[in-house]
Parts: C-alpha cells; structure tokens; sequence
C-alpha cells in the first residue's frame, strides 16, 4: 500500500475499480477539479454513493 499527502493507495479488484475509473476520466478530460477529493464533482459523487457497502 502506497500513502500520499496523508491518502492510502492499495491495490482492488476490477469490479470495485468504477469510481478510480470516473476520476481517471475525468483527469484526462481536465475536468477533475483541484479539490475533487474534499468537493467531489456530482458525477464522481454518485460513483461514491454507488460504492458504498452499507
């Protein structure tokens, strides 16, 4: 496991890789804000919501 700026990085399964997909697409785009990881843009919050196990 990797740890940045007080974040962890570890490896997950394909299945549960939706919401580092949406934030690759839109880091590629230019469309991820700067402070994406404190104010998530709706559309990666909506991946967030979907991938919580509750």
């Amino acid at each position: 496991m990797a740890r940045s700026g007080g974040h962890s990085f570890g490896w997950i399964r394909r299945q549960a890789n939706g919401v580092a997909h949406h934030v690759a697409a839109l880091a590629k785009r230019r469309d991820l804000p700067p402070s994406w990881i404190a104010s998530p843009p709706f559309s990666l919050f909506t991946h967030l919501c979907n991938d919580v196990s509750l």
